[in-house]
């Protein structure tokens, strides 16, 4: 049974008037819809992850923010939309180290799994491009990965 938007809308507005028990439901409720959307991404199926976690993600949940941006870097269940990616990463990051853009892990994270997989064919190309920026954002492990797979940029 598929539950409309409008009425989740409500459920979550009851429960989080509803007071500090109201709250507690509210957070349960968040955590076993975030859980079913991580095991959708882990069965493959994608467009059931990503209509789970867009409602968390709007309100701010950034465990959601971050799969939707997985979902949408590698075209898991929607379209491939790197711009798309970026800016949920950014979200789910608002609170990022100084010094350091707030996707910047998010895009070493991206290139990890081009360059290694698992769920993903290996695509070098594709890892360096997001190792690139990564790097670009400040980020010190997406540099350092750079040093290994490109030597001769010393």
């Amino acid at each position: 049974m598929r539950v409309r938007r409008p009425v989740l809308i409500g459920v979550l507005a009851v429960l989080i008037i509803g007071g500090i028990g109201g709250a507690a439901y509210a957070r349960i409720y968040m955590n076993q819809r975030l859980e079913g959307a991580m095991l959708a991404v882990k069965e493959e199926r994608y467009s059931e992850a990503f209509d789970r976690a867009s409602l968390l993600a709007k309100f701010g949940n950034a465990d959601a923010q971050h799969l939707l941006g997985e979902l949408y870097a590698f075209g898991w269940g929607v379209p491939r939309n790197d711009d798309a990616a970026i800016e949920w990463f950014r979200r789910a990051a608002m609170w990022a180290t100084s010094g350091v853009e707030p996707e910047a892990p998010a895009e070493y994270f991206v290139g990890e799994r081009y360059e290694k997989g698992p769920g993903i064919d290996p695509d070098p190309s594709a890892a360096l491009q997001w190792y690139r920026r990564s790097a670009a954002g400040g980020y010190g492990r997406a540099k350092e990965r750079l040093r290994v797979l490109e030597p001769a940029n010393e």
